[in-house]
């Protein structure tokens, strides 16, 4: 079995580069997906996920801007969380995020260098 997701979308909001406290960035990026189909109303409904970015990945997320075409792949995390309520705990299991390759689908003029510009991971090994 693969734990593995390809994505490819448009950002909805202009990328935030954090620093966490042991020094490594992160860029979490909301990405929209329209689906293929039409709804009982006869319009195309959009999924937004969150990907996260992390490292070398963050410096190259963060270039993205709001509208920006974007291909992403990488693996989806469980997450366990519990919540705590009057009349007991609730819990349930999230699922994050992590991208390992990030493509950019966008004009030159708008974001980077190239036409299309591609970024993995194992790219960090060769610098």
């Amino acid at each position: 079995m693969y734990n593995y997701f390809m994505i490819i979308g448009n950002v909805c909001n202009d990328p935030v580069m954090k620093e966490l406290s042991d020094g490594r960035k992160v860029v979490t990026l909301g990405i929209a997906i329209k689906r293929d189909f039409k709804n009982q109303d006869g319009t195309y409904d959009t999924d937004i996920v969150n990907v996260s970015f992390w490292e070398f990945l963050a410096d190259r997320a963060s270039k993205a801007k709001k509208g920006t075409k974007i291909g992403c792949k990488g693996r989806i995390y469980p997450k366990k969380n519990e919540i705590e309520l009057d009349d007991g705990g609730m819990r349930f299991t999230t699922n994050e995020l992590f991208a390992d390759r990030i493509l950019f689908f966008t004009k030159k003029d708008d974001i980077i260098d190239e036409e299309v510009e591609s970024y993995d991971q194992e790219d960090v090994k060769g610098e």
